[in-house]
């Protein structure tokens, strides 16, 4: 509470995410430090904004469901179980409630988004493995003033699992991951959609969304170049480029064909090539693998013979547990690190060819962004620009501390062989190749980075010192 009075007395509007407080002395002192400042207390978590959760509560509102009757919830895993005694999230002091401290919290205010007031709770708790005092396995059953009820679960030692499901009188819609939703209505056979972010800003279902342009290439296939390209641009090159290249021109102008205005808002260091469970010392041991990439560089890993998928975050401990996949990449070690990957393959290559630099986005539908002031629209670039500068540098402090890290957890730290760097970079160049023939705006531009970066070599060559 101490943190939103401060920001209450400077007359600053809070948004809190989880915990709200540990007690009701707490939360009353800080409900009434913004109500005497006369401020905004927002309580809430982003999972209310996910794609699928956003078009299924258009559904409900929608009257498409009939009366909702019930909604049910799960959201486990076993991330936290490795927590070291005396951090905040395994000490039973500040975190009584065990995995609703810091899991069921996202139901609940999904739950409350969805259907309103609560009116009556009852929850139970259980500590089965952990024995922190806190409880590992938790059930809560709610009722909410419109009548219907609820319930939801959270284990702190299982699989991963997430969903949520919702039942009306004319069928059931279930959330099953951020962008899937099954809807059963019925008399009628199940319907499966895959929803993303730029649908749902681009028809204005949500005014904006944080992403990477990389996300959207099915879609428009030359975004992804604004995202990280294989053997590309390092952080300095790829900025030169957007800011007095021509790239934000050529950036805006396919996004507005799409009704979106998309302001670049953050930059990550290069990124760790990926998990492998066994290592791999030529091309040959990389084909038959299966294995989780991103964007372009997962076409160029095809090229190779790697069967690859694009797991979200949530979702890639649990392929590698599964055996669904074989090795993975998803990002530099420090966030690498927090995901736990080093639990379940101990051989991680570098160089991340595949993402020398990522740039990050924030989407506006486009309409919204004509709305807006020209001082409205000068804060979120100067934000975003200053969110760019801060990645940058918190990137690269990071690193080396999360590798020592992960080498002290028996992880080999390897670097790919120079046959399988040049065979890869081969690939990337029948990629693009392809990609350019396929995509009129893909060619227009790779040829304008391809002669951006002809022209810096100049520069390049001359500049460093080594």
């Amino acid at each position: 509470p101490a943190q939103i009075e401060a920001a209450a007395a400077h007359a600053k509007h809070v948004f809190c995410e989880k915990p709200f407080a540990l007690d009701a002395v707490d939360a009353a002192r800080a409900v009434a430090a913004c109500r005497d400042a006369n401020v905004v207390l927002g309580i809430g978590h982003d999972w209310r904004y996910r794609p699928a959760l956003v078009e299924m509560k258009r559904i409900i509102e929608a009257g498409d469901l009939g009366t909702v009757m019930q909604v049910e919830a799960n959201y486990s895993h076993d991330l936290l179980a490795d927590v070291a005694p005396g951090a905040w999230r395994a000490d039973a002091a500040e975190a009584p409630a065990g995995g609703m401290t810091g899991m069921g919290v996202h139901m609940t205010d999904w739950f409350i988004a969805l259907l309103g007031e609560v009116r009556e709770v009852h929850a139970r708790m259980a500590d089965r493995v952990l024995g922190r005092g806190s409880g590992d396995t938790i059930g809560v059953t709610l009722e909410f003033a419109n009548g219907a009820l609820g319930y939801f679960g959270t284990t702190m030692m299982t699989a991963y699992l997430w969903h949520i499901r919702v039942l009306g009188s004319n069928g059931t819609i279930e959330a099953r991951s951020e962008n899937e939703l099954v809807i059963h209505m019925r008399g009628r056979a199940p319907e499966t959609r895959i929803l993303e972010a730029v649908d749902a800003v681009r028809a204005g279902t949500i005014d904006a969304a944080f992403s990477t342009p990389g996300f959207w290439g099915n879609k428009i296939p030359a975004l992804q170049l604004f995202a990280a390209v294989p053997f590309g641009p390092s952080a300095k090159e790829f900025l030169a480029w957007i800011y007095f290249g021509g790239g934000k021109e050529q950036f805006e102008e396919i996004y507005h064909a799409n009704g979106i205005h998309s302001v670049f808002c953050g930059l990550i260091s290069p990124e760790a090539s990926g998990w492998f469970r066994k290592r791999i010392r030529t091309v040959e041991d990389l084909k038959g693998l299966k294995m989780r990439f991103f964007g372009l560089g997962a076409k160029v890993m095809q090229r190779l013979g790697v069967a690859t998928t694009q797991f979200a975050s949530g979702d890639i401990f649990v392929a590698f547990e599964s055996g669904a996949i074989d090795a993975a990449e998803f990002s530099m070690p420090a966030i690498d690190l927090k995901l736990g990957l080093h639990r379940m393959a101990k051989n991680y290559y570098f160089p991340g060819w595949h993402q020398p630099a990522t740039l990050f986005e924030l989407m506006i539908n486009l309409k919204k962004w004509q709305s807006l002031s020209a001082s409205a629209k000068a804060q979120i670039e100067a934000v975003c620009g200053d969110n760019i500068r801060y990645g940058l540098a918190e990137g690269e402090a990071g690193q080396f501390k999360a590798l020592k890290k992960i080498q002290s957890q028996g992880v080999e730290v390897r670097r790919w062989p120079g046959e399988i760097l040049e065979a890869l970079n081969a690939a990337w160049a029948d990629v693009a190749q392809d990609e350019a023939k396929a995509d009129r705006n893909f060619k227009r531009v790779w040829e304008s980075l391809k002669a951006f970066r002809q022209e810096y070599s100049i520069w390049k060559e001359l500049s460093l010192p080594y």
